[in-house]
């Protein structure tokens, strides 16, 4: 691939990494946890729970500390308990993307760096380094240029 066009990818994944950016910044509140309406049993032997589902409960769970812990939620605040819980996922959806965008940007630019290396040595015989049969032989080292020894004086 030429250097222009890692160029433009570079230039693209930068753009998508300022969007990612721009949304974790707008996010104005969150909260770790999940949000579950469960349904429980009174163990009352005249309730019409008893052959039913049971009586439903809205719930928040979270860990603390490496602690689970869950919390009843009043009715007034199932809404805005769901929409911080899923604000909360969205956020850490954004920054995978942003950390599988930063491991591709780095990708890109190690191959963009070798690119730009190679076409600077190109036609540059004393940087031309010797590749052929490098079977069982030492690290690589510059091509042996036919020069005349001189011994000093």
């Amino acid at each position: 691939m030429s250097s222009k066009k890692y160029r433009k990818k570079l230039l693209r994944a930068e753009e998508q990494r300022r969007l990612i950016v721009s949304k974790l910044l707008d996010a104005d509140m969150m909260l770790r946890g999940s949000y579950a309406l469960i349904y429980t049993k009174c163990g009352k032997d005249n309730c019409r729970c008893k052959d039913k589902v049971g009586h439903p409960h809205s719930r928040i769970t979270w860990s603390e500390q490496g602690q689970g812990v869950t919390s009843k939620v009043p009715r007034e605040y199932i809404d805005w308990i769901q929409e911080v819980t899923n604000n909360y996922r969205q956020f850490r959806s954004l920054r995978k993307n942003l950390v599988s965008l930063e491991a591709e940007t780095k990708r890109l630019l190690d191959a963009y760096e070798k690119e730009l290396i190679e076409s600077t040595r190109s036609g540059k015989s004393f940087l031309e380094i010797d590749t052929q049969n490098r079977k069982g032989k030492p690290p690589l080292v510059p091509k042996k240029r036919n020069r005349k020894k001189t011994t000093p004086t």
